[in-house]
């Protein structure tokens, strides 16, 4: 049995890697890796620029790429000083935020905190 992937699914592939801002080459890495699609994507409050509780809003051009993603959720977490309500609500691109676990936290208590 041949292992080429037809033409059709490359296609709709590469579109998704597209909807997600992905190059195809790390979306297609994600999915042999996992088997599966990316349904969100995570970010921490220092990849989305929000440092002060102040100032929770993310930085425009951050914000405009973070609109262009599509079919996907685009989850945060935040550390203190940062409250994921404040956060969550003056960003209304992010479809749900949350604390982070603790730096100090060991892997498999940050594992039960994400749940």
């Amino acid at each position: 049995m041949p292992k080429t992937i037809p033409l059709m699914v490359v296609k709709m592939r590469v579109a998704r890697a597209r909807e997600l801002g992905l190059d195809y080459k790390a979306y297609a890495a994600i999915r042999q890796a996992t088997g599966r699609d990316i349904l969100a994507l995570l970010f921490s409050s220092n990849a989305l620029r929000v440092m002060r509780a102040d100032a929770p809003q993310i930085p425009v051009h951050e914000a405009d790429i973070l609109r262009t993603v599509e079919n996907a959720q685009k989850l945060a977490l935040v550390h203190l000083p940062l409250s994921a309500a404040a956060v969550h609500s003056a960003n209304p691109v992010l479809d749900h935020v949350d604390v982070a676990p603790q730096f100090v936290a060991s892997w498999s208590q940050m594992r039960g905190h994400l749940g």
